[in-house]
């Protein structure tokens, strides 16, 4: 699982390109992101979303990205708004996420949290 926060805009894309796929690399299942602390989401930081999303089903095994927006539903919102509902497996709430069920195959990425601009604070496993 990982986890997002804080305000991220255009001057957080980079460190967000950088992490997020450091933080599934080697994982063979599908990987959960919590966006629940974000405060600020634009377009270029969903662009790397959605490049994450994209590198994870054209893997060598197909893996699922799952979001869970924040719990004000602004996130969802925005996405709703940009035609991007039907893209990512969106969740409501994290136990939701992390219980989805594809028969056989764990959730990846885990220990990974990243916030504020991007970086990556401390790890949790879950």
């Amino acid at each position: 699982m990982i986890t997002i926060g804080g305000y991220l805009d255009c001057y957080a894309a980079g460190e967000l390109k950088e992490a997020l796929p450091a933080g599934i690399e080697g994982g063979t299942g599908d990987v959960v992101i919590s966006l629940q602390g974000v405060d600020f989401l634009d377009e270029t930081c969903l662009g790397v979303l959605a490049g994450v999303h994209k590198q994870l089903r054209d893997g060598p095994t197909t893996r699922s990205l799952r979001l869970v927006p924040d719990t004000a539903g602004h996130l969802t919102r925005l996405l709703q708004l940009m035609g991007l509902t039907a893209a990512f497996d969106l969740y409501s709430n994290l136990d939701e996420a992390l219980t989805a069920s594809c028969p056989g195959v764990p959730v990846g990425g885990m220990g990974k949290e990243t916030s504020g601009s991007a970086q990556q604070s401390r790890g949790d496993d879950r």
